[in-house]
Formats: structure tokens, C-alpha cells, sequence
């Protein structure tokens, strides 16, 4: 927003209200000062005027009344005239005689008597008196004419001067109120810019206002007080800030800060300095069985003897859940780390009571040293990161960080975000590899295969990659990728009139997905795609990890349409009445049974596990054949369908068109890919 100008700053300040609101005050009252003192001054000159001359001609009356000669008579009046206050005069006997002076300046103006000052508003007052004689008979009438412009020109200069005193008072009102309104603002300026100071931040400098305005003091105590207020109010929420609600330990943000602190002071004096990383074992266990509340007590302990356990100049925070980090400043050698560590560990071992529970806590710890580990806080933190997953792997406390282990673990790490933005950069994709129809050797279907292309590893395949997608949790947003770009692709060969099942892998972690049943449907349905042509693979060995879970998903599935498959059929092998129980509609024998030696010699193994598949009612299939006499050999053992080098390599949905062509392997539809 634009800044006003000066003329609109003044006015909305309040010397300048003050003054807007004085002249506001002057335009009203000062107009009816001058009007005032004029109808006074006007009205007591005319009294007085009126008065005056009443009383003037009554003396003069009497003086002429005393003389009855008219020469006389007529020099009185000239004298009169010629007094210059009498500008008219006349005498009317009773027969009607006029009597005039030689000089009359105004003897050709009709004479009209005046009750009161300018009534006739011509310049003369007019009146007449009777002459009375020694018996009180009027015997004549005496005109006389007084001139009104004396006090005409007296009222004027003063309506004048009226006015000049107006001007001047007005000018003096505005000249004082501009010089003390801001003497009298100029507490309410210091309120002003300390407020200002507070809206900016600056809460340190204490308000001093000096006045003795009652009001603008209680307005600087109440904004004092405010102050103070937030003072509180800010330290408490930069505590809450930086600190841990429940333990009171100080929280990453904090933590960060004092280890490049620490990490600052030591480069400067060339001394060691240790980051650890702690977590409770079970804590999750614990958490699930007691509840949180006692989880949370269980932390607030932890915090207190980890606390208890260190040095005051040492730093313990709680990162989050149940992991702590230390830093560990001024470290003469390896042994003060891991001294202690040990004595965090015997502390924790020490048994906790809980809600009437006794609980034996045990904890894991991984130590990294600045600089032998990493000269920055990141690398420190990763390094005792990756320590305290070992500590926790070999059960043994603590660990140290290991820089050969590290470098794998970090490349790991480095591979697993770039898997991440390898989905939105689209550098996965799909090869596909042909399923054959044993008795026919017609294609039966495809089985889609997940390749990585690296812009600096090249080519992966799902093996160097799944596992990671796995532990990270990208596994779900892959499989939902897979799901789009396989359905996608069925429409683009179905136009080219093409139609060919699709295989699928699904993980162990996927199965663990309750919604996953939902989210292929929403698949199914948003490409059009009918379920019948969506077949999902799942290792038999998943199977077995959670029996009773993994076979409500299966059932769910099943319920859609979609058919399913035994993946690795062999290599861990579950019970039959489990098998029997499970919705699938074939099994793909572990190619390690194809492949041993020893088996492939008798085919017994081979043998049984086609026959109890068609016994279940299920189609057998074979990957990883990878020569014409196994292939023979399992078309001879009555195996169903085939897939391997030796029939062709995975390949991309362009060249299996190609293929196709080439190889005159006509895709099957639905009923005949499907049969059971």
C-alpha cells in the first residue's frame, strides 16, 4: 500500500485533527462574534444617539419656548445649524408660520418624524417638540433634523474593527494551537513509536513516557503492561519451539542449532566432538500393549536418566517417537564416547516402573565422531544413523559408525531417493515376457517385469531395485504405476488387435495394504480394463507369512474378477489344506526346482507338484526354462504353460508386437488364455 503524501499525513495525525477541528470550532463560533459585537456596540449607539438627541432638542425646546421673537428664534436655530450636529430646523407656529435659519442644508427634504434610529434609513433623525408658552399652552412646533452619520461611521469602524480582532484572534488561536499541538502529542508521538517498536519485534526496551495527561499515562501503563505480557507469551512459545512437549528435552530444531554450534567451536579449537543416536528396543511392544500413556511415561523417564547419566554441557533432545540424539562435546578419544554409552545403557537397564508394571528397557546407540566420521551435521547424523541400525542388528548396545559399512548403506540411501524421482522422471518402464501354451504353444498371456533405466547404472532389473522400493514404502506407489502403465498398454495393443493377459508381481508389503483390493478396482474401472485380463503373482512364501490376512486380501480379489498365481511354487512349501483353501487359479513352479541337478534327474519333486496342482484344480506353469528338453520335459509331465529364454526374453510391448509377427503366435482370447 502506498504511503500518503504530507498533506494527507498531517491530516490524519492528531495535531492535525486538533487543528481541522479548531478551524471546524473558528468557522462556526467566529462569524457570530463580529455579528454579535456589532448588533451590541449598534444597538447601545443608537440608545445612546436616540437619547442623546431627545434629550438635546427638549433643552433646546425650552431655551426657544422662553423667546418669542422670531428674529431671535431664527438666529438660534442657524446657530444650531451651524453646530453641525443640527442639520435641520424649523419652527411651526400655531397660524401655520415657518420659521427657518438663513441656511438650511437640508429645508428641500420633506420632514418625516423618527420614533428610532435610521427609520427611515435616510441619514437624519427627525423629530418634533412643542413649544409651550407661560401657561403651558403649546403655541408653536419645533422640527428638528439630527445627522445620523457620526453614528453610522462609528458603527461601521467598529463592525471594522470587530473584524480585525476576529482575524486576529483567529490567526493567534491557529498560530498556538499548531505550536502546542505538538508539545501536547508529543507523548502520544513516544506511544506511538513504542508501540511501533513492539509491532516490530523489539520487546526489550522498556516504555518511558513522561506526561501529565491522566489518560496518556494509564494508555503507557496499559501498553507496558502489553509488552511484558508478550515478553511471556514469546519466550514460552520459543520454548514450545524448541523443545519437546512431553519430555521437556530440546527438540530437532533446537538440537540442529546446537550441534553446528558445537560442530562451529570445534573446528575452531581442533577438539573432537561425538553425535549419537538412541532408540528404544520394543518400544513399539510396549507402546501397543500398555497404551500411549504409559509409552509417554515410559519417555519422560527415558529422557530423565539420559539426562541424569550426562554431563550439564552435553546435549540431549528427542528427535521424535522414541529416538534421542546427544551431542557429546570436548571428547578426548574414543573411550569417553563409549564410556558414555555404557552409562546411558546402565542406566537404562536399571527396571522401570509403570502403572504397576515393572519393565526391563533396553535401548541401542550409534556413535559418530566429528571429524574422523564426517565434518558436517548431515553426514554426522546419517553416520550414527546407519551405527545405531547396526547396534540394533547385532543386539550389542552400541555401535561406532563404520565408514566401509556406511559407504554401502550409502549408496543404498542414494539409490533409494532417486528411486523415488525416477517414477516422476519416467525412467521406469515395462518389458514384458510371453507365457506359452504348452499343448498349443500359443501365447497364453504376458507376464509385466519392471526395469529401472539409470541414467548412470543403465538398465536394472526389479531384483536391484524391489527390495529397496520394499523398505522404503515406495513399493505401494509402484505397483499402482505398474497397474497404469500395464492397463495403458492393453488398450494400445487391443486397438492393434491384440488382447493379452497381463501378470503381474505382487509384494509382501502390498498384501499387507488393506485397500489394496480397492485400488486395483478403481484401476479396473477407471481403464476399462476387464478383470479377467489382470492376472497377480504372488511368492508363495508371502503367502505363508500371515496365513489368515493374506487369504481375506485373496478373497477379496478374487471377489473382483482378477485371476491369481502361486509365484515360486517349491520353495517354501505350504500345506495343502492351506493351498486348498487359497482362491487361486495356478501355480508357477520355483525355477530351482527346474533347475537342480539332482532334480531334474528323477522328476519326481517336479512330478508330484504338477499332479497336486491339477488335483487342486489349478494350471501349472514354469518359469526360467531355459533350453528345448526342459521345455519338452515339462510339456511330457503335463505342465500347462512355459515362460523362459528359451521361448523368448523379456522385451518391450513394441517388439513383442514384432514378435508376434515374426514367431505367427496369435494371442488367445479370454476363454482359451483362462482355462483351468
Amino acid at each position: 500500500m502506498a504511503k500518503p503524501g504530507g498533506i494527507a499525513r498531517f491530516i490524519n495525525s492528531l495535531t492535525g485533527r486538533l487543528t481541522l477541528g479548531l478551524l471546524a470550532i473558528h468557522a462556526l463560533m467566529l462569524p457570530m462574534l463580529p455579528a454579535g459585537v456589532v448588533l451590541l456596540v449598534k444597538e447601545g449607539y443608537q440608545n445612546q444617539f436616540v437619547n442623546q438627541v431627545r434629550l438635546d432638542s427638549h433643552l433646546f425646546a425650552s431655551l426657544l419656548a422662553q423667546d418669542q421673537n422670531e428674529q431671535r428664534l431664527r438666529q438660534l436655530l442657524h446657530d444650531a445649524v451651524l453646530g453641525g450636529h443640527v442639520i435641520y430646523a424649523e419652527i411651526i407656529t400655531e397660524t401655520g408660520a415657518v420659521i427657518q435659519p438663513e441656511a438650511s442644508r437640508l429645508a428641500q427634504i420633506q420632514f418625516r418624524e423618527d420614533f428610532f434610529f435610521s427609520e427611515h434609513d435616510d441619514g437624519v433623525y427627525y423629530l418634533a417638540i412643542p413649544l409651550y408658552d407661560e401657561r403651558g399652552k403649546a403655541r408653536a412646533t419645533l422640527r428638528l433634523g439630527y445627522d445620523e452619520t457620526p453614528t453610522l461611521e462609528l458603527i461601521q469602524r467598529t463592525y471594522t474593527r470587530s473584524l480585525y480582532f476576529t482575524l486576529a484572534y483567529f490567526v493567534l488561536s491557529l498560530s498556538l494551537t499548531l505550536m502546542l499541538a505538538p508539545l501536547l502529542t508529543k507523548s502520544l508521538r513516544r506511544l506511538r513509536d513504542a508501540a511501533q517498536r513492539i509491532a516490530d519485534g523489539n520487546l526489550r526496551e522498556q516504555l518511558q513516557v513522561t506526561t501529565s495527561l491522566t489518560e496518556v499515562n494509564s494508555l503507557a501503563d496499559d501498553l507496558e503492561m502489553m509488552r511484558r505480557e508478550l515478553i511471556n507469551k514469546s519466550e514460552t512459545l520459543e520454548y514450545q519451539a524448541l523443545h519437546d512437549p512431553l519430555t521437556g528435552l530440546p527438540n530437532r530444531t533446537l538440537f540442529d542449532d546446537r550441534l553446528e554450534q558445537a560442530l562451529m567451536e570445534a573446528r575452531r579449537s581442533g577438539e573432537s566432538l561425538a553425535v549419537c543416536l538412541m532408540d528404544l528396543n520394543r518400544f513399539k511392544e510396549i507402546n501397543d500393549t500398555l497404551g500411549h500413556a504409559a509409552g509417554d511415561q515410559l519417555l519422560q523417564q527415558v529422557a530423565l536418566r539420559v539426562r541424569g547419566a550426562l554431563r550439564e554441557s552435553d546435549t540431549v533432545a528427542r528427535l521424535g517417537g522414541d529416538e534421542f540424539a546427544i551431542v557429546l562435546q570436548h571428547v578426548d578419544n574414543v573411550q569417553h564416547t563409549t564410556h558414555a554409552a555404557q552409562k546411558i545403557l546402565s542406566q537404562m537397564e536399571q527396571p522401570m516402573e509403570l502403572d504397576g508394571h515393572t519393565l526391563d528397557i533396553t535401548a541401542s546407540i550409534g556413535i559418530a565422531l566429528f571429524p574422523d566420521h564426517g565434518d558436517d551435521t548431515e553426514t554426522l547424523l546419517r553416520r550414527a544413523d546407519l551405527a545405531m541400525y547396526e547396534a540394533k542388528r547385532a543386539e550389542c548396545g552400541y555401535a561406532l559408525s563404520q565408514p566401509q559399512l556406511d559407504q554401502a548403506r550409502d549408496e543404498k540411501f542414494i539409490l533409494g531417493r532417486e528411486l523415488r524421482q525416477a517414477i516422476n522422471n519416467k525412467q521406469l518402464e515395462l518389458h514384458y515376457q510371453p507365457k506359452i501354451d504348452l499343448k498349443t504353444r500359443k501365447i497364453q498371456g504376458v507376464e509385466a517385469l519392471m526395469r529401472w533405466r539409470h541414467p548412470e547404472l543403465g538398465l536394472l532389473p526389479a531384483a536391484q531395485f524391489i527390495p529397496l522400493a520394499e523398505t522404503t514404502g515406495l513399493i505401494h506407489p509402484l505397483l499402482l504405476w505398474v497397474l497404469d502403465e500395464a492397463f495403458s498398454q492393453y488398450h494400445i495393443w487391443s486397438k492393434a488387435g491384440v488382447k493379452l493377459p497381463i501378470s503381474i508381481n505382487l509384494s509382501s508389503r502390498n498384501l499387507h495394504n488393506p485397500h489394496l483390493p480397492d485400488q486395483i478396482a478403481a484401476r479396473l474401472a477407471a481403464w476399462e480394463v476387464p478383470a479377467e485380463y489382470l492376472r497377480l503373482e504372488i511368492n508363495e512364501s508371502t503367502l505363508n507369512l500371515d496365513p489368515s490376512r493374506n487369504l481375506e486380501i485373496l478373497e477379496r480379489l478374487a471377489a473382483l474378477g482378477v485371476r491369481l498365481t502361486m509365484d515360486n511354487y517349491g520353495a517354501a512349501p505350504a500345506s495343502l489344506a492351506y493351498l486348498k483353501k487359497l482362491p487361486i487359479q495356478e501355480i508357477k513352479i520355483d525355477r530351482a526346482i527346474l533347475l537342480d541337478p539332482e532334480l531334474a534327474e528323477n522328476g519326481v519333486l517336479l512330478r508330484m507338484a504338477i499332479e497336486i496342482a491339477h488335483l487342486l484344480g489349478h494350471q501349472v506353469s514354469a518359469q526360467g526354462v531355459e533350453n528345448k528338453e526342459l521345455l519338452e520335459r515339462l510339456s511330457a509331465l503335463g505342465c500347462d504353460n512355459a515362460q523362459g529364454y528359451s521361448l523368448s526374453h523379456p522385451m518391450t510391448a513394441t517388439q513383442l508386437l514384432q514378435w508376434l509377427k515374426q514367431a505367427r503366435h496369435p494371442a488367445t482370447n479370454t476363454d482359451h488364455a483362462g482355462g483351468a
